[in-house]
């Protein structure tokens, strides 16, 4: 867990309170978990990454399926899609498109977003 911050209560000045001496509370400080950046640095598998977490279905397929179609034959695309609907749909509509699926897997430890490479297929 985070921190604690101390918060006093009480009057701000000198003089005493009617409810006698000022105490402090501590409460614990929410831990700062790092944004989700929507600029994905250069995957492993050295193809371009298309980062569509937060992107809904159907649009995350379209969006998928368009930068494909401005790709050549063989070439791959790496993409971020959020778990869920989208890591069910996008994969298996990419299938059915005919273009090859050759990774799946999470992103993180908690499974709350996945990557998948895909190869596109003429």
């Amino acid at each position: 867990m985070g921190s604690t911050a101390a918060i006093e209560r009480g009057r701000s000045d000198s003089s005493p309170s009617l409810l006698g001496s000022r105490q402090a509370v501590l409460y614990p400080t929410p831990e700062v978990k790092p944004a989700l950046s929507s600029v994905a640095a250069p995957a492993a598998s050295g193809a371009p990454v298309y980062d569509l977490r937060g992107v809904a279905c159907p649009l995350n397929y379209v969006k998928t399926k368009l930068k494909l179609e401005m790709m050549d034959a063989g070439e791959q695309l790496e993409v971020w899609l959020d778990a869920g609907e989208p890591i069910k749909n996008v994969p298996l509509s990419l299938k059915n498109d005919g273009h090859k699926l050759l990774l799946q897997e999470p992103l993180e430890a908690e499974a709350a977003h996945y990557r998948i490479l895909v190869e596109k297929v003429e």
